[in-house]
């Protein structure tokens, strides 16, 4: 029986959904088959401390997200390829940040951390 979705709707309900490759059958989603996803601030990350900061070197380009292993909280200050800065408070911990820098700033920067960019 087809599930019918009325408009306006705030959302598509997942049982709803179907998805699959190009020249295949699709797959309803349920339990059994969820729906696929991925976030990409969860995309792997690079090498540990590869991203020191720095008011010179900037990365080869920018990243989909920055993952921080933060041992003392304080303020990250990152640049952006359109020139503008913002200043990001992180607390101790593993932080994910939805930002894709060119640039962590050593000035400014306070937070003691490993920084990971997230590819």
């Amino acid at each position: 029986m087809p599930n019918t979705i009325q408009v306006p709707a705030g959302f598509a309900p997942l049982i709803s959904m179907a998805f699959g490759a190009i020249g295949s059958d699709a797959v309803a989603v349920d339990p059994t088959h969820p729906l696929p996803a991925a976030d990409a601030n969860s995309a792997a990350i690079t090498a540990p401390g590869a991203v020191t900061p720095s008011d010179s070197a900037t990365f080869i380009a920018p990243r989909l997200g920055l993952t921080l292993l933060v041992t003392v909280a304080g303020n990250v200050v990152m640049a952006f390829g359109n020139g503008a800065t913002i200043v990001v408070p992180v607390l101790s911990g593993v932080n994910v940040l939805p930002f894709a820098p060119v640039q962590i700033k050593a000035t400014g920067t306070t937070a003691t951390a490993t920084y990971f960019l997230n590819n």
